[in-house]
């Protein structure tokens, strides 16, 4: 097969954000680990959420997100929203297109734990919505589960 990086169009990205999910989906959900968490495991008395946000660096027809754009965008639009912390990391984003050709896309990805709340959700939705304004991306994937919190 034949390896190549392009800029994905529209309809490759939305493909490539379905197939992840899909498969994240049926890797992190076992029957058994939907139980019920230990009283210790809740440190303020709500529910933690976990969400990842992988953000596509390519720009259809100039080129991708720079590291130095990355990083004004972590300190205006991520830091502000999540003072207390997150977590931001690269990964190499690949999917096989229509025609067989192995397509591939550089990408961030941003983990955030939180408690359980509206505002929460408000401030994560204005990120990805800054996010592609900014860089005018079409989507960005959001992967919100429950999470087991401690500090051990």
């Amino acid at each position: 097969m034949q390896r190549m990086f392009i800029q994905p169009s529209a309809c490759r990205r939305r493909l490539f954000c379905l197939l992840v999910a899909f498969t994240l989906i049926l890797g992190c959900v076992h029957p058994a680990s939907r139980s019920t968490r230990p009283a210790d495991a809740d440190l303020s008395g709500r529910a933690w959420l976990r969400t990842e946000l992988i953000f596509g660096r390519s720009i259809e027809g100039d080129g991708r997100v720079t590291d130095d754009e990355w990083n004004r965008f972590l300190e205006t639009v991520v830091t502000p929203r999540f003072p207390d912390g997150f977590t931001s990391w690269d990964a190499d984003g690949q999917w096989k297109s229509d025609t067989g050709t192995i397509l591939t896309e550089p990408s961030k990805v941003i983990l955030i734990v939180y408690p359980d709340s509206g505002e929460t959700d408000r401030k994560i939705s204005e990120i990805i919505d800054r996010y592609k304004t900014m860089f005018r991306q079409q989507s960005v994937l959001r992967i919100t589960q429950e999470s087991d919190i401690r500090f051990e």
